[in-house]
């Protein structure tokens, strides 16, 4: 990965976690940075990573960095190495319980990502281990993960699952007492969104993936990379770690098939200007060019290239941005990368569709879930005006 003209306009201390993003760190390059290191140290912490800082800086020496941010920076590093290995450990082990149980199951995300894309899983931080199953296969897998001692997130009574199960396509189930977290998912992309078409089908091509004596089930390539695009339109593209991912997985892969990928993306509507925020962002932060049918989403697509502008000026701030509450749907970027139809089906998701809170909070029966939107309506607009009187 070349430096992009684009880095002229990046500040210092993200232009050392871009740097740090290649496979083979330019060493020399970031010898000659000069940069804050408190901030520098935080952006890496905020951004997923801080292990690959870590990595670079071990390899072009520390001599400039004040030996108590070098500390921070390594007891930082060895906490997520810690804490991967054992989670890693804990996914070939409910692989292997869900294998012995006839269920089958792919691993995506988290680990896989670590050992697939930046050679150690010690490299890529991750809050929970992503499990994919069929959906038949739903029920038997929650109970395998109970026998285990995980607990769903949240704690519903029958019609509340019920209601669940019709709108949900993944579950939360975490181990009260390591706090491990499972993300079980019975579907790769919500179906009711059209964009979701993009990966039909992935369970036929999915790939082995060897790690010692060990094997493990993951997404191919190609559905990886776009999978790994469209879970950073989903969070607004508001952290690097999610298009690190993409970029390693290019660099990586240099036989991609770009033909597969664009005629999945010409068959699922709506999802190719998601797809060009994407790779215009990669061609920004990383100066990835993409080629051939691909190469043509970004061309001339003046609402992509806006978009990706929005989300390269959020990312290269220097400091971390502060938390920020939940935003109307239709100020967020992904928001105005979706078709005419997702985007109402979005605005729905987002302010009147009920939520396992609703669930929780106020039990009904199913003839009167009718009532569920409208106090959920209630409920964000009391939450906006108290907010709204704090600010």
């Amino acid at each position: 990965m070349d430096a992009p003209d684009s880095m002229r306009a990046v500040p210092a201390e993200c232009e050392v976690l871009l740097r740090a993003a290649h496979r083979t760190p330019d060493t020399e390059t970031l010898c000659r940075i000069r940069f804050d290191w408190g901030r520098c140290r935080a952006l890496a912490g905020h951004h997923g990573m801080t292990p690959l800082v870590v990595r670079v800086l071990s390899r072009s020496g520390t001599r400039a960095c004040p030996p108590h941010i070098w500390n921070q920076l390594m007891e930082e590093a060895r906490a997520i190495a810690i804490e991967n290995f054992s989670a890693t450990a804990e996914l070939f082990a409910i692989i292997e319980d869900l294998d012995e149980a006839g269920i089958a199951a792919l691993a995506v995300k988290g680990p896989v990502a670590g050992i697939a894309l930046y050679g150690d899983v010690a490299l890529r931080p991750f809050q929970d281990l992503d499990v994919l199953i069929a959906p038949e296969d739903r029920d038997r897998t929650i109970e395998r993960l109970a026998a285990r001692g995980y607990q769903p997130l949240f704690n519903l009574d029958a019609a509340g699952w019920r209601r669940y199960f019709r709108r949900y396509i993944e579950l939360t189930c975490i181990h009260p007492r390591t706090g491990a977290a499972v993300d079980l998912h019975w579907a790769l992309l919500d179906p009711r969104y059209r964009y979701s078409a993009v990966l039909a089908g992935f369970g036929a091509r999915a790939v082995s993936l060897h790690v010692g004596a060990r094997r493990i089930r993951t997404l191919c390539a190609e559905d990886m990379l776009v999978y790994c695009l469209l879970h950073a339109a989903k969070h607004q593209w508001r952290l690097l770690r999610w298009l690190v991912d993409a970029a390693l997985l290019i660099e990586t892969y240099d036989d991609l098939d770009w033909g597969a990928i664009a005629v999945a993306v010409a068959g699922a509507s709506g999802c190719r200007q998601m797809m060009a925020v994407g790779f215009r962002l990669l061609e920004l932060l990383f100066g990835l060019s993409v080629t051939g049918l691909a190469g043509h989403w970004i061309v001339g697509d003046a609402r992509a290239d806006e978009l990706a502008q929005e989300a390269f000026r959020f990312l290269i701030r220097p400091d971390v941005p502060a938390a920020s509450g939940q935003a109307w749907p239709w100020t967020e970027p992904c928001y105005r990368s979706l078709c005419p139809r997702d985007r109402l089906r979005y605005t729905y998701d987002t302010l009147i569709a009920p939520t396992p809170l609703e669930w929780m909070a106020v039990s009904l029966p199913e003839w009167l879930g009718w009532l569920y939107p409208a106090f959920r309506i209630a409920r964000l607009t009391a939450k906006h005006a108290w907010r709204g009187r704090r600010g």
